[in-house]
């Protein structure tokens, strides 16, 4: 009897072998499932990210319905004293806040001032979970104003925006992941004059740009043929500084603020998306490609892919996209083929586009 319960308690126990066999499978089976718990985690990311954009051209269709007109990408309130350029104040996502059920901070801003006296401080510093991109990891992250930013890196060029005396306490502003689309380029006026606006204006070949008020009428290419909003990852900001990494801190802070006029329009220029990483291009941290939402309301996932002008850093006077220093004026070389991700960008530049091209 001693020696059969003795075999059964040697049978009760794994061997040094077998321990090791069941440690691989449990590793193998992790390997394969953690890259399926990833891809499902992002796609549930890529979809919530759908969702806002989906919100905000809801919210942009509403502010047509009411003004007449899509909503502007920002407004020159007053000149910067030192440079006379005037500074382009005031986002898109402002404009809409009453149509995202935020009309406590559209109250509170004061359209008149610029965007960061200290009257706007309070709205600058608040963060819209619906312009933030799930993927984007460092956009809900509030970053210091720009003075402050730009005095621990010695850049003094924005103090003038924040004129003293400065209130007590700790401020910080919040930022977007998403931009309005101004078209193949973006640019803004160079001064306050009525006529100089009106050049600027008339140079613009999407929907969402300075002093903009583009009606659906003009969006000839056709509203499911036109993009409204896209993605441009503020998580990718810290890296333009890559050749002065002192002024990270600044780029960081100045880039996406969601109530930053000129920061939150972008144009379509030479790149397919993500290819060079920078403020004026579309970009995200979804595998693969960009959401885009385009003027019919409907959001589109855009591949990297996609037929596109491309790669390159400087959008003056290279490739087909021309600058006129004596006008201000961009524009595209005699003969040039717009490649489909330009002519998504386009309001009415008559180029045809396939369903299946993107």
């Amino acid at each position: 009897m001693d020696a059969s319960r003795n075999q059964a308690r040697d049978r009760a126990g794994f061997t040094l072998i077998e321990l090791l066999v069941v440690i691989a499978i449990i590793g193998v089976l992790i390997a394969l499932l953690l890259p399926a718990v990833q891809a499902a985690r992002e796609a549930a990311r890529r979809a919530q990210c759908s969702n806002n954009l989906k919100q905000l051209a809801l919210a942009a269709m509403n502010y047509e319905s009411s003004h007449g007109c899509l909503p502007p990408g920002g407004f020159p309130v007053r000149a910067n004293p030192a440079s006379g350029v005037p500074h382009n104040d005031h986002s898109v996502f402002e404009r809409v806040g009453p149509f995202l059920e935020q009309q406590a901070i559209f109250n509170a801003i004061n359209f008149e001032l610029n965007a960061y006296r200290n009257e706007n401080l309070t709205a600058v510093g608040t963060g819209i979970a619906t312009l933030w991109c799930p993927s984007d990891a460092t956009v809900s992250e509030a970053t210091p104003l720009i003075p402050d930013a730009a005095a621990s890196v010695g850049v003094g060029s924005a103090a003038w925006m924040y004129p003293p005396p400065r209130p007590a306490g700790t401020w910080t502003q919040q930022h977007t992941s998403y931009r309005g689309v101004s078209g193949i380029w973006a640019s803004s006026p160079s001064s306050l004059d009525p006529a100089e606006i009106r050049r600027a204006r008339a140079n613009k070949n999407g929907v969402i740009f300075a002093s903009s008020s583009v009606r659906l009428a003009e969006i000839r290419d056709g509203t499911s043929n036109t993009l409204l909003f896209d993605e441009r990852a503020h998580s990718y900001y810290p890296n333009a500084a890559s050749r002065t990494p002192q002024l990270a801190p600044y780029y960081a802070a100045i880039y996406g603020a969601w109530t930053h006029g000129v920061y939150t329009f972008d144009g379509v220029y030479n790149n397919p998306p993500n290819r060079v990483r920078s403020p004026a291009t579309p970009s995200s941290q979804h595998p693969g490609g960009i959401n885009a939402a385009f003027c019919d309301g409907s959001v589109r996932f855009l591949k990297d892919s996609i037929d596109s002008f491309g790669p390159t850093n400087d959008y003056r006077s290279r490739g087909p996209i021309l600058y006129d220093a004596a006008t201000g004026n961009y524009l595209l070389a005699a003969g040039t083929r717009v490649p489909v991700f330009q002519a998504l960008a386009t309001r009415a530049g008559g180029e045809v586009v396939s369903a299946d091209a993107y």
